[in-house]
């Protein structure tokens, strides 16, 4: 007589069981910021700091015409881009001078002169970004992250798509959220 082998979960396959099974990883697509917009390419780089700015955001990824990852644009790049330009303040230095009808003259005190979006986001990118899958656990993310001194993370679904970023700030409000007292807010509270 054969007898009827009870299904396992994966958990329990490994060895671990109850309580343990609770305790398996946690993937980063529990953790990641979901919702976050993906920038073209052809953005001019005044675009996205003002894009990057009001949205609070450090950061975006960078997808290419076919909506596939193309790099990591954040607002280090751009102002690293300013920097590399020589964009740091000689315009206030220098007398501001006009031309109108073939005549060049020097402009009061008051006026001032906007830079022109020189720039785009193709040219001030992250190229070939490190990217994870959303099933990467969270611990192996965050190493990665330490690492390589990165702020954000891309995260990709497993056809390759933006599916999220992880924003270090994601990873302390999980670990606010999972001290071992249960509840960081009682804790801080009674300290």
């Amino acid at each position: 007589m054969r007898r009827k082998v009870p299904s396992v979960s994966r958990g329990e396959q490994s060895g671990r069981t109850g309580a343990a099974r609770d305790q398996s990883p946690t993937p980063v697509y529990d953790v990641m910021t979901r919702d976050v917009p993906c920038i073209a390419e052809d953005m001019s780089a005044d675009s996205l700091a003002a894009f990057l700015l009001e949205r609070e955001l450090i950061g975006a990824p960078v997808v290419d015409d076919t909506g596939r990852l193309s790099g990591f644009v954040s607002l280090f790049d751009l102002e690293r881009e300013h920097f590399e330009r020589g964009d740091t303040g000689a315009l206030d230095e220098a007398p501001l001078m006009a031309r109108s009808r073939g005549y060049d003259y020097r402009l009061p005190a008051g006026f001032h002169a906007d830079p022109i979006a020189h720039a785009t986001v193709r040219e001030v990118m992250a190229r070939q970004p490190l990217a994870i899958p959303w099933s990467t656990p969270l611990a192996t993310a965050a190493a990665m992250m330490a690492f390589e001194h990165l702020e954000a993370l891309p995260v990709v679904n497993e056809v390759g798509e933006v599916a999220g970023v992880l924003f270090a700030l994601d990873v302390v409000r999980w670990l606010a959220g999972h001290t071992s007292d249960g509840d960081p807010r009682r804790r801080a509270h009674s300290s």
